[in-house]
């Protein structure tokens, strides 16, 4: 998804609204991974467009960049309904199977987002 795509979206939800008096009632991002450095500003438009709207916000994530994150997300807890977490299993499951490029796994730096979204209050489910 690009910005352009973001905002026609954005429009579509707010005609709708106004067309049919009816509202969203919830937003999910997933697939692929929506926490990404180059979606990070996409990510906290739909957070910001849907706390205004009163429209609750589903996260899917394999929480790597969590930690990168954690500001933001907390600036929009109350909008964010659930952040889902993946994991692969245990850690030395995980790990063989979610590595970071350079061949580490990457289930330490997951449970430190996950320890920082508990300690922020913002409904995290693995």
């Amino acid at each position: 998804m690009n910005y352009g795509m973001l905002e026609a979206g954005i429009k579509t939800v707010k005609e709708f609204t106004e067309k049919y008096g009816k509202s969203i009632s919830s937003i999910e991002l997933f697939g692929g991974e929506p926490l990404l450095k180059r979606t990070k500003e996409m990510v906290l438009r739909t957070l910001d467009f849907a706390g205004k709207q009163k429209i609750k916000v589903s996260i899917i994530t394999n929480g790597v960049m969590v930690k990168e994150f954690i500001d933001d997300l907390s600036k929009f807890k109350d909008t964010i309904e659930m952040l889902q977490i993946t994991l692969d299993g245990p850690d030395f499951i995980h790990n063989r199977r979610r590595k970071f490029y350079s061949g580490k796994g990457s289930f330490k730096s997951i449970e430190e987002g996950i320890n920082l979204l508990l300690e922020k209050s913002i409904n995290p489910t693995f």
